[in-house]
């Protein structure tokens, strides 16, 4: 994202407006987006020289957090809930080849512990 590239002035005006969408959820610890959804995912939009931009929402969270993710680096929840914004459930990993870019974290270890069942028991 070219959030870093933003003036300061600007910059706090997008983390303003990001923070006034977001509700804490004291049981379960994610912090749910309250502003635009589109397929499970917060959405909210960035303008940058006179253009709108519309952006994951814990995409946002993690670089207004961490900078710029690397290319190929993509993030996924660990709550599996995709309006959480919470930087504390995103984790970082990279596509494999031939690996579905919509698996849950729980159905990622089922697979691994299968395999790895399989393979000491083979």
């Amino acid at each position: 994202m070219f959030i870093d590239q933003f003036p300061e002035h600007q910059r706090q005006d997008v983390i303003d407006r990001f923070e006034k969408k977001i509700r804490h959820d004291k049981r379960t610890k994610c912090h749910m987006w309250n502003g635009q959804i589109l397929n499970g995912y917060g959405r909210f939009n960035v303008h940058k020289n006179g253009k709108t931009v519309n952006i994951h929402a814990h995409i946002l969270a993690y670089e207004l957090e961490y900078g710029e993710r690397p290319k190929g680096v993509y993030l996924k929840h660990t709550c599996d809930n995709r309006a959480c914004v919470n930087v504390e459930h995103l984790y970082t990993f990279q596509t494999q080849p031939n690996t579905p870019p919509e698996i849950t974290l729980k159905q990622f270890v089922i697979q691994k512990i299968n395999k790895f069942t399989n393979w000491i028991y083979s």
